[in-house]
This record gives structure tokens, C-alpha cells and sequence, in this order.
């Protein structure tokens, strides 16, 4: 396992030019990293002595836009309201690249659905880049282009989201049927009630040589959850 090499980021060194590359750097946190007593305005203050490129127009434009009061103390704010606010500072400071953490963790359908637009409305710029942990696989589905699943530590699965999803498949068959499927082809195997569900490398090479049998599209998740059953049953 390999434990050490270079980090670089925007083409750029960490260690040669932090400082600057923090500019063009903006982190959501799971929990608000702001003290309690704080109001938009204050933020403001702060920010703006913090960032050169700090944009205060563009500020108090996002906290209009995700109906943010600039005037109240943001420890009153809600989960989504909190988490909205940390991305308006990090949007207002021109950062290219968004680091987060489980940012719609625990919101509500619909805060979560604005959230997952204000995020898209981000990396419409080609310049543009979110780095994002989360355990809400649908989310994922939604926004990203590449997707690394780690389990214990462990990259389990990685690559382009879309031709993870377009070249994997859920074969249903009679269990006496399994023995029929080529290894070669198969991830994992679940025994159900009414038979096997089998998780397939190669859909469409699955397709051909079973096509009596049921082949499904499998979501993000059921890929995830299949891959880390296999690899917890060696």
C-alpha cells in the first residue's frame, strides 16, 4: 500500500503556494464553522479581510438568493439554512474548487433538491470542480462525473460514474441457474427468497449469452453495496 507521494492541486504544489491556492478553495463543512452569534454581516467583515478576492456584492446576492437573513444570528439557522450559508461564503470568495462533507446530509427532500441545483448551477463553469464526500449515493447519481466508493479505508471501485453505471448489470435467475453464468462476468451474488440476483461486470456481454434471463439497471448504491459484500466475504 502505497503511503506517501506529492499532493497537487491546480496543477500546483501544496507546499510551494498555500496560500494562494486556498483562495480558489472553498470548504463546506458538515457542521457550520462559524461561532453561533455571528450574522451574515458579520461574516461579511470577517471574510472580507480574510480573502483578497472576496466579492461582497456577490455575498449578500446569495444570501437573498438562498432566502438567508443577513441581519440574524446564524445559530438560530436551520441544517439547510447553515449549510447554504457556508457554500455563499465559499461561492463569494471565487473559489474554483468545493471540498464538502455530507453537505445535504439529513435536509429534507426539497432543501436537498436546492442544494443539488446550486451545486449543478457551480460546475456549469469548466473551471469549476466539487470534491465531495457523501453517503447519499442518489445525490451522487445527480451531480457527479467521477466516483470513488471506499469501504474500511479502501478504494473498492472507482471511474467514470456513467460507465460504471452503463456497463454493470443485475441478472435475475433460478439457482439452479448460477452455475451457468460465466465467473468472469459476475461481481457478486445475493440469495434471495425467489432466487439470485447477480451483479455483472459486462451487461450487455450478459445479455447475449443469458438473454432468457432478467437483466436490471442497477442504481449507484446497489453497485456499492454489492462490491463491499463481495469483498467482505473473502
Amino acid at each position: 500500500m502505497r503511503k506517501s507521494g506529492d499532493i497537487k492541486v491546480f496543477g500546483r504544489s501544496i507546499d510551494e503556494d498555500s496560500a494562494s491556492l486556498r483562495e480558489d478553495i472553498g470548504v463546506v463543512f458538515d457542521e457550520m464553522g462559524f461561532h453561533e452569534f455571528m450574522t451574515g454581516r458579520d461574516i461579511n467583515i470577517m471574510m472580507k479581510n480574510i480573502y483578497k478576492n472576496w466579492d461582497e456584492e456577490a455575498f449578500f446576492n446569495y444570501l437573498k438568493e438562498f432566502s438567508l437573513p443577513s441581519k440574524k444570528k446564524c445559530g438560530s439557522f436551520s441544517r439547510g439554512m447553515r449549510m447554504k450559508l457556508q457554500i455563499a461564503v465559499a461561492l463569494s470568495h471565487h473559489a474554483k474548487l468545493l471540498v464538502m462533507d455530507e453537505p445535504t446530509s439529513g435536509l429534507d427532500p426539497i432543501v436537498r433538491n436546492e442544494m443539488i441545483e446550486i451545486f449543478r448551477d457551480f460546475v456549469v463553469e469548466e473551471d469549476h470542480t466539487i470534491l465531495l464526500s457523501s453517503h447519499i449515493t442518489g445525490d451522487l447519481e445527480k451531480i457527479a462525473d467521477e466516483v470513488v466508493f471506499i469501504d474500511g479505508g479502501r478504494i473498492i471501485l472507482s471511474g467514470n460514474k456513467d460507465e460504471i453505471l452503463e456497463k454493470h448489470g443485475l441478472l435475475k435467475c433460478r439457482k439452479d441457474e448460477l452455475k451457468e453464468i460465466s465467473e468472469s462476468l459476475i461481481v457478486n451474488t445475493d440469495h434471495g427468497p425467489y432466487g439470485e440476483e447477480i451483479l455483472v461486470n459486462d451487461r450487455e456481454s450478459a445479455r447475449k449469452l443469458y438473454p432468457e434471463m432478467v437483466m436490471e439497471q442497477p442504481a449507484l448504491e446497489e453497485i456499492m453495496i454489492h462490491y463491499v459484500n463481495r469483498d467482505r466475504k473473502r
